[in-house]
């Protein structure tokens, strides 16, 4: 038997290779010093791969991506600059939840009323998603509780 590629080697380690084959391989790494060297670094690069902790994608980038995969390329059903209840509608909150966060929003003035350009929100909307995971994964311990006001359901954060 040739040795067999990289790739296959990878297949194998993964579990994609079916029997009678995955028997065939393994006799073969038993046995050619070669191939257990490749499948040694495949091994070494599972493994770092396993320790990367996943990054945040930029909002632009997401916006970006989001843009091309939609069907009209660019259209995404919001305008760009987005009356302050086209957010609520958006972010499927209520009244009383954007009067909440109307504060925090990356927002600006425009004829008398509140406006928030789409792209600014998706990064906001990004930067909070980032700050709720440091939260759950960062050095502070703590359970999440579900706690009920009068008319929702709140996620908070207890110490451990």
């Amino acid at each position: 038997m040739t040795c067999p590629t990289t790739e296959a080697w990878a297949a194998w380690l993964d579990g994609a290779v079916p029997s009678p084959g995955r028997e065939e391989l393994a006799q073969h790494a038993a046995h050619c010093p070669l191939c257990q060297a490749t499948l040694q670094s495949l091994r070494q690069v599972d493994s770092s791969l396993a320790r990367l902790r996943p990054q945040p994608v930029p909002a632009d980038v997401l916006m970006r991506v989001r843009q091309s995969l939609s069907p009209a390329a660019g259209h995404t059903g919001w305008p760009q600059i987005m009356t302050l209840e086209e957010v609520g509608r958006f972010m499927q909150l209520d009244d009383r939840q954007l009067d909440e966060i109307v504060e925090d929003l990356p927002a600006f003035e425009l004829a008398g009323q509140i406006r928030v350009r789409y792209a600014r929100l998706l990064e906001w909307i990004a930067q909070r998603e980032r700050e709720f995971t440091h939260q759950r994964t960062g050095s502070w311990v703590g359970r999440p509780t579900i706690g009920r006001d009068a008319s929702s359901y709140s996620l908070k954060f207890e110490s451990a």
